[in-house]
């Protein structure tokens, strides 16, 4: 396995960049509205996941947006690549989660656990990354209308030694 670097760190930033960069040129914009009534998932890694832990985040959004009445879910895995996301076999024997809480706007945190392919899965993940967002705007969208995709980069690391 690959020691972790600030260049892989890097590398995984500036791809989520110009991949937002480019959806965004697209778009129009890069700005995130969130909207009266939106559910919001966050989807990921365990940056995501480590969020529930204690609620700031989802406080945080209700203080900003009071009137909104946000409803807010985390989906997140400590596990999750955007190209692979492994469950137990009977995970949606009832039902599939995400898709019965049906978002309106997906905070997805990936590129730390596929950054540790190293520069040469870069092609790979922004691969991945395309299908996942594409796959989702398929899914999720509601009278014609693609749900709200923000990607949120993995956080700042720096070997310190």
């Amino acid at each position: 396995m690959m020691p972790h670097t600030p260049l892989r760190s890097a590398l995984v930033a500036a791809s989520l960049g110009a991949f937002l960069a480019a959806q965004a040129a697209a778009a129009g914009s890069m700005a995130l509205e969130l909207k009266p009534h939106d559910r919001i998932a966050i989807v990921g890694n365990s940056l995501a996941e480590r969020l529930r832990l204690y609620g700031n985040f989802e406080a945080l959004l209700h203080l900003r947006f009071p009137k909104h009445e946000l409803a807010v879910r985390n989906f997140g895995w400590p596990c999750d690549e955007v190209g692979r996301q492994q469950r137990p076999n009977d995970y949606t024997a009832l039902d599939d989660p995400l898709a019965v809480f049906a978002p309106d706007v997906l905070l997805c945190f990936f590129g730390y656990n596929e950054s540790f392919a190293g520069p040469e899965g870069l092609p790979k993940f922004k691969e991945d990354l395309a299908a996942y967002v594409e796959r989702l705007q398929e899914q999720f969208a509601k009278d014609g209308k693609a749900p709200r995709i923000a990607l949120i980069s993995p956080i700042a690391y720096e070997a310190t030694g």
